[in-house]
């Protein structure tokens, strides 16, 4: 900052020219002591001895005279030359004086406006600060109230807001609505082992893995995991988390939990709902597979029937026979052959066994569409179990047979497969859906013509998946609509042959519910393909974000 004093002064410092002025004094009195010397020098000179002659004297005297005056002149010279010297540097030394006064006037005014500047700044400053001190006070109490009305909203829904420190599973904070739900105390939830006593136990290993890979970038995921009630009865619960940074800066997971029971119920509903339309559909269909072998066992049954009644009288006869004397033997014997040939027992014999073939296999076909309906239509428990999928596919080609074989022949290539943990019944409805649909498509195609088309069925393993691809020859899938296909109740069938819930259940099952994939390839009037993967061990199935 520059000085407001004057260039050549600042506060605390001598003016840089008096150096100057002190020279100039010690040169004038440099010069008045130097003719000073001069003229005492002068007057102790010897004076040369007088001449005896009175010239001589006469001169001398003279001589003594002028070297005097010349004294005297040099000391008033030097005098008058010492005081202009001094007189010139006390008028510049008093001309600096003024000057420094009027500087050091001018800053000490600068000084009090200064001062006045800084005062009212900080008059501004406290000001300032009252006001920020004034609105953060005022902000701190907005945000601890809508923390509080956050805390009480959030308390009062059905949300449950938990809070778990990473490397532990147990809970640091559970919202109180939580004791309700699981009808266990707060403070059990707030206990170690609290999780391995009220998960399901096919749930605990995919919990733990799930917590512990919870992503530290602030990233959300989301479980559905079962819980137990303090009743026993398992409670569906959403779990959405992610992991933060607390005021220390040490990262904690947090989350929400939600209660899913209800929509699993009713999805658990629905898919039984579907199932039974879906045999509903069928009915007709089943009722015709089971009638014809219906028919052909009656009828074997009858011309059994039938037979055994000549053959009743035939054998009577021969009793008769055997029964009489020599003299009625030989009418005896006429009476057996004509009972014979009325019985016609060559034909009889001939026939009655294809005939008891025939009932043998309407009656294993039937049995084997009961089978198949039963299988087909049996609740699903709570827990998976193993299921033998190429069985479930021959089940449901049996239960679907009347939609597909007067327009395709199915080809099966059932490889060596291992069970897979799962729901039986949940892909039995999987598998009826493909196969109706294929035998939809292919209808469409060959509809007025005397072709059929292929429905061809292949099953395999890689590692620990499980793969079923369900191939058509049908119309294949518009490229407008593919994106739609797995949408609910998007459907392309006429009003009475579809509902549009198919796809989208199937989706639903095989991805949500098994942790699988349905996936799908397709041409253009050349057909379509759906491929399946299951994981041949399954647990609890973490959901799509």
């Amino acid at each position: 900052m520059d000085s407001p004093f004057h260039p050549d002064m600042t506060l605390g410092a001598r003016p840089k020219r008096r150096p100057v002025l002190l020279g100039l004094l010690l040169g004038a009195l440099a010069l008045g002591v130097g003719s000073t010397t001069a003229a005492l020098r002068t007057r102790s000179r010897p004076v040369p001895a007088r001449p005896a002659s009175a010239d001589h004297f006469f001169s001398a005297e003279r001589i003594e005279a002028e070297l005097e005056e010349d004294e005297s002149k040099a000391q008033r010279a030097g005098l008058v030359l010492l005081s202009v010297v001094l007189f010139g540097a006390l008028g510049v030394m008093i001309v600096r004086l003024r000057r420094n006064a009027t500087d050091l006037e001018r800053a000490l005014v600068s000084l009090e406006s200064e001062k006045r500047v800084v005062e009212e700044k900080r008059r501004e400053l406290a000001a300032l600060n009252q006001s920020l001190e004034t609105r953060v006070e005022a902000r701190t109490r907005e945000l601890s109230g809508s923390r509080e009305q956050y805390r009480v909203l959030l308390e009062t829904t059905q949300a449950i807001p938990w809070e778990m420190a990473p490397g532990r599973h147990r809970f640091a904070y559970v919202g109180p609505q939580a004791a309700p739900m699981l009808g266990r105390p707060l403070s059990e939830w707030a206990e170690d082992g609290f999780l391995e006593r009220t998960l399901h136990p096919e749930d605990l290993a995919d919990a733990r893995a799930w917590l512990d890979n919870l992503s530290t970038d602030g990233a959300k995921a989301e479980i559905e995991l079962r819980f137990l009630s303090a009743s026993g009865q398992p409670v569906w619960l959403r779990a959405f988390a992610s992991t933060a940074l607390d005021e220390q800066r040490r990262p904690v997971r947090r989350g929400i939990l939600l209660d899913v029971t209800t929509r699993h119920v009713l999805e658990a509903e629905l898919r039984s709902a579907q199932k039974l339309e879906a045999v509903g559909r069928l009915a007709a269909g089943i009722a015709h597979e089971i009638n014809t072998p219906v028919q052909f066992v009656s009828d074997s049954v009858h011309f059994v029937t039938e037979s055994f009644t000549g053959l009743a009288s035939l054998v009577e006869s021969f009793r008769r026979l055997l029964a009489v004397g020599p003299e009625e033997r030989v009418s005896a014997v006429q009476a057996a052959r004509a009972a014979d040939e009325a019985a016609d027992t060559d034909y009889v014999l001939a026939n009655i066994p294809q005939a008891l073939a025939s009932s043998v296999e309407g009656l294993d076909r039937i049995a084997a569409i009961v089978r198949s309906l039963k299988q087909f239509s049996h609740p699903d428990g709570q827990q998976k179990s193993s299921v033998d999928l190429n069985a479930s596919i021959r089940s449901t080609l049996t239960i679907a047979a009347h939609e597909y074989k007067h327009v395709a022949d199915v080809s099966t290539d059932l490889g060596e497969i291992p069970l897979v943990t799962c729901h039986g019944g949940e892909l039995n409805q999987v598998l009826l859906n493909l196969v109706i649909n294929a035998a939809h498509a292919i209808s469409d195609v060959v509809e007025g013509t005397d072709r059929r088309g292929i429905i061809k069925i292949r099953t395999w393993h890689e590692g620990s998946t499980v793969l079923i691809c369900v191939r058509d020859t049908g119309t294949g899938i518009p490229p407008k609509i593919r994106h739609k296909i797995f949408e609910p109740f998007f459907t392309t069938k006429d009003v009475g042959r579809g509902t549009g819930q198919g796809l989208s259940l199937a989706r639903s099952l095989i991805v949500d519910k098994h942790g699988g994939e349905l996936t799908f390839e397709t041409e253009l009037g050349r057909g379509t393909a759906f491929l399946i993967r299951l994981p041949v061990e399954q647990g609890a199935v973490p959901v799509a974000a």
